[in-house]
């Protein structure tokens, strides 16, 4: 049996070659092992359903060629594929994947649409913003949704029961952050934020940890030079120690090169949260960015030795993806599929909504180095990793 991807939209390769690849493997192109009819027939394929933005909005700068801007689901797409190509035992579980690019009413739309489509999981809710517009669909069909690529807790509490949180939420991220600071001795932060409902999250949560806030200073929200000018105002003010950058990832660049190389250098750390994770700043070699750190939500995929984590950069190589190994979104999504399908295969004999969110939660799931174990707050994973920009060859590092 055959792990085969349907998609309803065709999006564009960022770049050619070996993402052409990525494209063919990662949307569908796999189908060339399919089982004979008589087979397919008695033993229908199991849908699941992904809503990411596949393609850039018309408004959306995620197409710059320069410019550090946010991942499209393309790479947690792959990384899904593969791990259900990886977990799945025999059994035909076929990858419903729509296009969100257009935001939350569109997430919405794909997941009425999966819905009607049967599937009996979804995943990929790529923002808070997305799923909360989701979240009725999905209460109403009692449709498991496995992995949210977001820590916002107000979606987290064991209140929407079926949301199955695989990452650490931003709590769980800040108090790494600041625990992590302070014991090298910066425990006095300005915070750089975009007014919005990210950025003043982000300041409450900041409240609750051991965090000392000297100075906080929003910023229009992709405005860049606004953004240095602000960063400077904030490391300028007396008694600041280190920047805890809360904008969207568009913004770090003018801050970084502002901070980093223009008149008098702030040679203190900045950081950031997970949401800033992408793979052109996984690749970005830029001096600006030495030292500059962030949370991520799972081990660094690049560099570490569980299972899990070569499984997957063994999956990436195989599909010639060979910007995959180091991409936090891919590795997510590999994360998402592996316990999917391992929880599908468990219940293979009724693979049903209810089967299915039952053995997700009835017991601890071992990837291989990386357990997921749903607690009151339906939230599978809490470890977080602290990863610093190396001097050496620009890579991050635990």
């Amino acid at each position: 049996m055959t792990h085969e991807t349907a998609v309803e939209t065709q999006p564009e390769a960022p770049r050619p070659g070996s993402r052409r690849r990525w494209l063919k493997q990662a949307l569908g192109a796999a189908a060339g092992m399919a089982m004979p009819p008589a087979v397919r027939a008695a033993q229908p394929a199991v849908k699941v359903g992904v809503s990411l933005p596949l393609t850039a909005s018309a408004a959306s700068s995620a197409a710059s060629a320069t410019n550090i801007v946010p991942d499209l689901g393309l790479d947690y797409l792959a990384g899904f594929n593969a791990a259900i190509e990886i977990e799945r035992r025999g059994m035909e579980i076929e990858t419903v994947a729509l296009d969100d690019a257009d935001g939350p009413q569109a997430a919405r739309a794909n997941v009425e649409d999966l819905e009607r489509q049967g599937v009996v999981a979804v995943s990929g809710g790529w923002s808070g913003a997305k799923v909360r517009a989701m979240l009725p669909v999905l209460e109403a069909a009692q449709l498991p949704m496995v992995g949210i690529y977001s820590g916002e807790p107000d979606l987290r509490g064991g209140t929407h029961p079926m949301l199955f949180h695989l990452r650490p939420g931003y709590d769980d991220e800040l108090n790494t952050l600041v625990k992590v600071m302070g014991g090298a001795g910066f425990t006095r932060l300005g915070v750089l934020h975009a007014g919005d409902d990210f950025g003043r999250m982000g300041l409450t949560l900041l409240g609750r940890t051991q965090a000392q806030v000297v100075k906080a200073q929003s910023v229009a929200r992709l405005v860049p030079a606004d953004a240095a000018d602000a960063a400077r105002e904030i490391v300028s003010a007396p008694g600041v120690q280190s920047l805890l950058v809360l904008t969207p990832v568009e913004v770090l660049a003018p801050v970084m090169t502002e901070l980093r190389i223009r008149k008098s250098p702030f040679l203190a750390p900045v950081s950031a949260l997970s949401h800033v994770l992408c793979n052109k700043l996984a690749a970005a070699r830029d001096p600006v960015y030495r030292a500059f750190a962030v949370t991520c939500p799972y081990p660094n995929p690049l560099y570490a030795r569980s299972g899990v984590a070569a499984r997957f950069r063994d999956a990436m190589a195989d599909a010639g993806l060979d910007h995959a190994d180091r991409s936090y979104s891919a590795f997510e999504g590999f994360v998402a599929g592996s316990l999917l399908a391992r929880a599908l295969v468990s219940v293979r004999a009724a693979p049903t909504r209810q089967a299915l969110a039952a053995a997700l939660r009835a017991k601890a799931h071992d990837l291989g180095g990386l357990r997921i174990a749903f607690d009151a707050q339906q939230v599978g994973w809490r470890r977080v990793s602290f990863l610093y920009k190396s001097p050496a060859d620009g890579n991050f590092r635990a």
